[in-house]
């Protein structure tokens, strides 16, 4: 075995002592943030709203299930050990990042067609048919991942069978996720860019007079920046998957540390998206703030009522209740 090989997944290990907890509790907060925002009644009623809504909850589930595995991983401490995670730990980890991969591919398509000139186009952006989308998406994908539970077999050590229908299958499953997929997004994120600077002179004029338009427009953009991220975040570990599938000869201690460093690369993006829409939309950024101004009243609202221990009348505004109370403090 190669000696710097060995070196470099003994500081990835190390690495993943600190870096794993930091992921695990960014991606929840982040993404449960997220949830709460897209969920407003402002962004709520656009479809790409739902595939933003949808990502954040498989973000959190891949982190959930990953980030504690991969903490344990750095102790001697494996899952695939055991009968049940021997099967299942692909299956999990492969499902949760596909669906979520999945949604942003179809934010795309979806950003595409409601950018489009096309009547036909734009009508594909609806709320029935992100609903429809999402639904059979996770379905799919849920079947297609379902061959890596029967690939695996526990024989005192986690082993995998070996003949040429689970290679075409494998090489098909990484060369979806990480070839098509990825492919794809870039390529309607291309042309939602087209279809934007081709109606610039026309959107311009929309969005000065449509409130709507201009929600559109701005979430077009926070999926564009997101996209982008995406790809720079999974394309490293992608170009080592796909080698590992076609190039056996590559598994390589070298190669295996650099794949658990791009795996927590890749982790990043689940939990980057809060802060990519941050700077990239107003209107999220107006959300954000009218929500946090809203938890702070509700805090307000609590301290008062735990402090005087009445019932507040029927009626009472917040702005009635917090006078009163200043004037009571005072008094």
């Amino acid at each position: 075995m190669s000696s710097s090989g060995i070196i470099l997944i003994q500081q990835a290990n190390d690495a993943a002592i600190f870096i794993q907890p930091i992921h695990l509790t960014l991606t929840i907060v982040t993404n449960a943030l997220n949830i709460f925002i897209l969920s407003r009644r402002t962004l709520r009623p656009f479809p790409c709203t739902h595939y933003f809504l949808v990502y954040s909850i498989f973000s959190i589930l891949y982190a959930c299930f990953t980030c504690p595995l991969q903490f344990l991983r750095s102790y001697g401490i494996l899952w695939t050990n055991t009968p049940v995670g021997c099967r299942m730990q692909t299956y999990i980890f492969q499902t949760t990042t596909s669906i979520a991969n999945l949604m942003i591919l179809l934010a795309s398509i979806d950003r595409f067609c409601s950018s489009s000139q096309s009547v036909k186009l734009r009508s594909i952006s609806n709320m029935k048919t992100t609903r429809w989308m999402i639904f059979i998406g996770i379905i799919l994908y849920t079947i297609f991942m379902s061959p890596l539970m029967t690939i695996s077999y526990w024989n005192n050590r986690c082993l995998q069978y070996s003949n040429i229908y689970i290679t075409i299958y494998m090489s098909s499953q990484i060369t979806v996720y990480y070839g098509l997929t990825l492919l794809m997004m870039a390529l309607f994120s291309l042309l939602t860019i087209f279809n934007i600077r081709q109606q610039l002179t026309r959107v311009r004029a929309i969005i000065r007079s449509n409130r709507n338009q201009r929600t559109e427009g701005q979430l077009s953009r926070m999926l564009l920046v997101q996209t982008i991220a995406y790809l720079l975040f999974t394309f490293p570990i992608g170009v080592i998957q796909i080698l590992l599938i076609f190039l056996p000869s590559m598994r390589t201690p070298l190669i295996q540390g650099l794949q658990m460093i791009f795996v927590m690369w890749q982790q990043c993006i689940f939990f980057l998206s809060f802060f990519l829409f941050i700077a990239s939309g107003s209107i999220y950024r107006q959300e954000m703030i009218r929500l946090f101004k809203q938890m702070y009243k509700h805090d307000d609202l609590t301290q008062i009522h735990t402090h005087t221990m009445q019932p507040l009348p029927r009626g009472t505004n917040t702005r009635q209740i917090l006078a009163t109370a200043k004037i009571e403090t005072f008094a």
